[in-house]
């Protein structure tokens, strides 16, 4: 007999998540790492061995812990611990350099950092020497300093998760778990640090609420049989903690985590634990597309693929479509914690060319510069109001207001415009709208155009400065065919679909295309290759 969902009413608190499930079914799985797995049972016991490890360091409600750990069994324990007792967890990227997470732990001052051993083993040498160099700058009482590395290591290891691992640990039975009616829902449980592409990342503060509503709700949308998920993507994005973790767990499901991103291995993960959602950007999944190893995967088990964080191309979405019928594109970000938008059960085009409707859960509006509604048609500001947003950025009072409007809606930064069918296009960002010849242009439109050639599997436009046009576009394009006039060839489909002034005045094929830690596209980097370029590859 299927168990019904948690009801938002019923759980208002993330750690109330694993707990109903436990009583639900008690041996169902939970996580998956490598050889190890624990079921509901077993996930209970180590979130509460891990949250009473926490409090014997001297962690208190309210208080940053924050994590350096590819994903993991020890990830998902320790970000439920933190919510069990009020703390705030920080998850830590190990693709950062020693300047980012040098930036970000002065900015966010954690109580307390925990390094995963393997993470740590294979981290470059920079940043083994940063964490040397601040082990005594954080309040760490019971951690163990490795002997060989002189790293500080996560008092609570996950290669070992028998709760009688660890004589030293047998002390933890005089520590007393606070009572879960002291956890309120307004607390803060996250901090998710922005990618920072146009500046220095901002620490948005998720409360115990709002994460546990949106993953129910997605929970809810996703409407999975034996559901489980592959988890590799980097523990500080908002799309690892919550749209994957968190909402598996909401839906008493399975999250089989995988240290990083490995098409091969992925393949064998989801043929082994018969996963039913592939949840990827669609960056992955054209890689794992075009990987070798995808011609003999079995990926038979899937109910549903979603992508998200970035446009795919059609030709990108009708492969997925013939993986799996059911493909979702759904739109969010850090700040609104979960999906605002959701394209379900629809068509490739409009998986490919919109976000889908807004749902049901959100107030959605478009609204201009002066914050007045547009009308129909025309492009806005995409801006929402729920009750599961991020509810501040962590120190920066003057940001946090400049977010959200008088009137309580989060202002995305997405420019985007409405169909006569109700569906959203996103058109680019408000920091990347340009000028050319004295019109808006918003790249995204133009990278929808280019994505429908089916020569093009990915798009990316970013602006340049011009001395007759005063900005000028130019597009980094992947292809799936090399042909020596591709550049005209695509200039010329621009110009069928695009007024003149919206048309790229270069287009560059490119192997790849440079990725930020968190696995987006990295815009900016572009934008400097495209402003440093001497000679175009076509011109209009």
């Amino acid at each position: 007999m299927q168990v019904s969902l948690p009801h938002l009413e019923q759980h208002q608190t993330l750690c109330s998540l694993v707990y109903y499930w436990q009583e639900h079914t008690p041996t169902a799985r939970a996580l998956v790492y490598k050889n190890q797995a624990l079921n509901y049972t077993e996930f209970a016991a180590q979130v509460d061995l891990c949250a009473k490890e926490l409090l014997a360091q001297g962690v208190s409600q309210g208080d940053v812990v924050a994590l350096y750990a590819q994903p993991s069994i020890v990830f998902a324990v320790q970000l439920f611990a933190c919510a069990r007792i009020g703390a705030i967890w920080l998850g830590l990227n190990t693709k950062y350099s020693a300047a980012e997470l040098d930036y970000i732990l002065t900015n966010a001052e954690p109580k307390s950092v925990w390094l995963e051993s393997s993470s740590i083993a294979q981290a470059q040498a920079s940043v083994q020497q940063y964490f040397v160099d601040h082990a005594n700058t954080w309040a760490c009482d019971s951690a163990l300093v490795a002997e060989q590395t002189q790293l500080l290591v996560a008092p609570y290891d996950p290669s070992n998760l028998t709760l009688d691992h660890n004589d030293a640990l047998s002390s933890l039975d005089l520590v007393t778990l606070p009572s879960l009616t002291t956890l309120a829902p307004e607390l803060p449980t996250a901090l998710i640090y922005t990618s920072g592409t146009t500046g220095n990342p901002k620490g948005a503060v998720i409360s115990q609420y709002a994460l546990t509503k949106a993953s129910i709700l997605q929970a809810e949308l996703l409407q999975l049989q034996s559901p489980s998920i592959l988890n590799n993507l980097p523990i500080n994005h908002i799309g690892s903690v919550g749209d994957i973790t968190t909402s598996m767990i909401a839906n008493g499901g399975c999250v089989v985590m995988q240290a990083r991103f490995d098409v091969a291995e992925g393949f064998e993960l989801i043929k082994q634990h018969g996963i039913t959602l592939w949840g990827q950007i669609p960056t992955m999944f054209q890689l794992a597309l075009e990987h070798e190893a995808f011609a003999t995967a079995d990926l038979s088990s899937l109910q549903c693929i979603l992508f998200s964080g970035a446009p795919a191309s059609i030709n990108l979405v009708r492969q997925l479509r013939a993986i799996c019928p059911k493909v979702v594109n759904a739109y969010g970000m850090s700040e609104t914690v979960g999906s605002v938008t959701w394209a379900i059960n629809t068509s490739d085009y409009i998986l490919a060319t919109t976000v889908g409707k807004p749902i049901h859960s959100v107030e959605f509006r478009l609204a201009d510069e002066n914050g007045g509604l547009v009308l129909p048609g025309q492009k806005g500001e995409i801006q929402i109001r729920s009750d599961y947003c991020f509810s501040y950025y962590w120190r920066d009072p003057a940001a946090t207001a400049e977010v959200f409007t008088a009137d309580g809606y989060l202002k995305t930064g997405d420019l985007g415009q409405a169909n006569p069918d109700g569906t959203i296009m996103l058109v680019g960002r408000t920091k990347e709208r340009f000028k050319s010849g004295g019109y808006n242009v918003y790249p995204r439109e133009i990278e929808t155009v280019l994505n429908s050639h089916p020569m093009v599997e990915d798009a990316v436009v970013v602006a340049v400065p011009d001395p007759l046009y005063h900005e000028v576009g130019v597009a980094f394009v992947l292809t799936n065919k090399t042909k020596p006039n591709a550049p005209e060839l695509l200039i010329e489909h621009c110009k069928s679909l695009l007024a003149n002034y919206k048309v790229p005045k270069q287009i560059q094929v490119v192997a790849h295309f440079p990725q930020l830690a968190n696995g987006k596209i990295d815009r900016k980097a572009l934008a400097q290759r495209a402003a440093e370029q001497a000679r175009p590859t076509a011109t209009t």
